[in-house]
């Protein structure tokens, strides 16, 4: 039994005695030569499984491999700004744990090339304390690395043409350090995520992380923070001036707590397949800056979103300036977004040759959140609702004074209960091929300027619904309605055109429906219509103050003031002209219809007849005390048979 337990004891020993001998700490001496040299380490020797080598960059030094080699660590020591080059020589060095710069000393170069380097199961590290110039990694041409995660800060790491870099776990460009700047820079070559990239991650005070994208590839597979959490004033940025970057998590420009995001894009190719958000989560800032390249959201229901809050409260600014390359989001369910978390405000600046081309565009598309975009010049494309002030109390504005908006659907200004939206155009085109609504649903509210410009829809509806409130102002522009035009739908609509061209394809109404209200007033321009006018329509109340200017109604059909069961229509000419190229009906059908037709200046005349009071159950009545009345045909007065 006791010899038994002491042979045990020999062979537990010889076993200590073998770890030992193999946890080795070799350095190497220099220079240029073989990593299989045993004269070129101390102590003499190779490196083998289970060891650390160590290396210098005291002086420029070359290490070669002539075959495969594994160790447990590399470490980078006694650094002072020469370079390392390690070139694998196409064999494979192999690293159980990791491999890292030594945070005191940490200003070298080492380079990397020509074969495969994998730390499959822990880090790649570079620590850089203060006071020390910063390292650079370089991963250069024929170079094949796999690393489990990549985290380091105050330091650079170069991909170059001809490189591969695959992280499986976290890629952190700055782990959670104050000041000092870090850098990944893809310059060539292939970067693949596997998780998350960060830029920084956990950002702390006065840090700035930059990920370069100037040739090649970057894929992130997760999440694709610029400008991460807990870090006031920490900042992350992205340049991306060409090559290719494909995310497929949330891309966050200012995650939270703070931080600072901003992406700057002059060229390249951006996919993403998750949400886009300018502006993630609370008290954070980001923008995005656009010269060139393009961005596509590809994928689902996802959205390009400016200032989109997760936390509560929001105060979250996001910013898109584009005045180059194009922006995309035509994915079922996908829309670009200005302004989508309560108490948030997203901005948007577009101009120059910029291109955005998206499902929806909509300012203020959530309660209580702010959007606001300045068109100067670009092109806007939407296949489906334009909405500034979109979401129940929530705000949008928007100044066109160049460029061209296209809508192939509808526009909404001030869309939902609630929500309040401002368009002010004053130069460029807008041209919508459906609707265009100033106050869409009951309790929005609406207001248009226009002095430039030009404006087109199909239906042009101020005040649509009841409850809804639009104001529409009209100055030396031109607004087109293809088939009709009107002023108070079932809402309260007014229309004030001082100067300008209205042309209107089919009928011209104010005050159309019941509970509706609707006032035009005109001192100057030319509203101009194919068929009909008519003003007070089925229930609504209506009126018309023409000081100035001319209103021409087509040979469509026979013009209403006042027109349908409960209706009241007023005209007031106080200047200008009225023409009516067929019959004019002042008190028109339906029971308790009220029209008058008011003559102090300027001209009314009726091609056919003038008629007041149509039926037993409508009243019509005309005073003239100045300007010219003339009918063509004959004046009309009580019950027709």
């Amino acid at each position: 039994m006791s010899k038994w337990q002491g042979r045990a004891g020999v062979a537990v020993l010889g076993l200590l005695t073998v770890f030992r001998a193999s946890a080795v700490d070799y350095t190497w001496q220099g220079g240029e030569g073989l990593f299989a040299d045993p004269a070129k380490w101390s102590p003499e020797g190779v490196p083998a499984a289970g060891d650390r080598a160590k290396f210098s960059t005291a002086a420029d030094g070359r290490v070669l491999l002539s075959e495969s080699v594994a160790n447990n660590e590399m470490q980078v020591v006694q650094t002072s700004g020469n370079t390392l080059t390690l070139d694998l020589g196409g064999n494979t060095y192999t690293l159980t744990n990791r491999f890292y710069f030594d945070g005191s000393k940490a200003s070298s170069y080492v380079v990397v090339s020509n074969g495969f380097l994998t730390a499959p199961t822990n880090i790649c590290e570079m620590k850089v304390n203060a006071g020390v110039a910063p390292a650079r990694l370089t991963f250069g041409d024929g170079a094949a690395v796999t690393l489990d995660r990549l985290t380091y800060w105050r330091s650079a790491v170069d991909v170059l043409p001809g490189a591969t870099l695959t992280v499986n776990n976290q890629c952190q460009v700055n782990d959670g350090q104050a000041n000092g700047v870090t850098e990944l820079n893809v310059l060539g070559g292939a970067v693949v995520c596997n998780n998350h990239l960060w830029v920084p991650n956990n950002g702390q005070v006065n840090a700035t992380s930059i990920l370069n994208i100037a040739s090649g590839s970057l894929v992130a597979k997760n999440y694709f923070s610029i400008g991460d959490k807990n870090g006031p004033l920490s900042v992350g940025i992205l340049n991306l001036s060409g090559g290719y970057l494909e995310t497929w998590g949330q891309v966050w420009l200012g995650n939270s707590g703070g931080a600072r995001g901003i992406a700057n894009i002059s060229g390249g190719r951006w996919n993403s397949r998750h949400q886009f958000e300018v502006g993630h989560r609370e008290f954070c800032s980001a923008w995005l800056n656009m010269s060139g390249g393009e961005i596509e959201i590809t994928s689902a229901n996802r959205n390009f979103a400016v200032a989109n809050a997760g936390g509560t409260p929001a105060c979250v600014t996001g910013t898109v300036d584009i005045t180059g390359g194009s922006i995309t989001v035509t994915n079922v369910g996908g829309n670009f977004l200005i302004g989508y978390a309560s108490n948030s405000l997203g901005r948007c600046v577009i101009g120059g040759d910029a291109y955005i081309h998206a499902r929806s565009f909509k300012l203020g598309s959530t309660s209580f959140a702010s959007g606001e975009c300045l068109m100067t010049g670009g092109v806007v494309r939407s296949i489906d609702t334009v909405a500034i002030g979109d979401a129940s109390t929530g705000q949008g504005r928007m100044w066109l004074t160049g460029g061209a908006l296209t809508n192939l659907t509808s526009t909404y200004v001030g869309n939902n209960g609630g929500s309040s939206g401002e368009l002010t155009i004053a130069g460029g085109s807008w041209w919508t091929s459906n609707s265009f609504a100033v106050g869409q649903n009951a309790n929005s509210t609406g207001r248009v300027s226009m002095t430039g410009g030009s404006l087109y829809a199909l239906y042009h509806n101020i005040g649509n619904s009841a409850g809804a409130t639009g104001d529409f102002v009209l100055s030396n522009a031109t607004l087109t309605a293809g088939l009709d035009l009107t002023v108070g739908v079932s809402g309260t609509g007014t229309l004030l055109i001082a100067n300008g061209t209205v042309p209107v394809g089919q009928v011209f109404s104010v005050g159309k429906n019941l509970r509706a209200s609707g006032r035009v007033t005109m001192t100057g321009g030319t509203l101009k219509g194919t068929n009909n006018m008519r003003i007070g329509d089925w229930g609504g109340v209506g009126s018309l103050d023409l000081l100035g200017g001319s209103v021409m109604t087509g040979a469509g059909g026979n013009s209403s003031i006042g027109n349908g069961n409960g209706s009241t229509g007023r005209v007031t000419v106080a200047g200008g002209s009225l023409v009516c190229n067929l019959s004019l009906y002042v008190g028109n059908n339906g029971v308790n219809t009220l029209g008058r037709l008011e003559i102090a200046d300027g001209a009314v005349v009726v091609s056919n007849q003038l008629v007041l009071g149509n039926n037993a159950y409508s009243y019509g009545e005309a005073e003239v005390t100045g300007g010219t009345l003339w009918v063509g045909d004959d004046i009309r007065m009580g019950v027709q048979s």
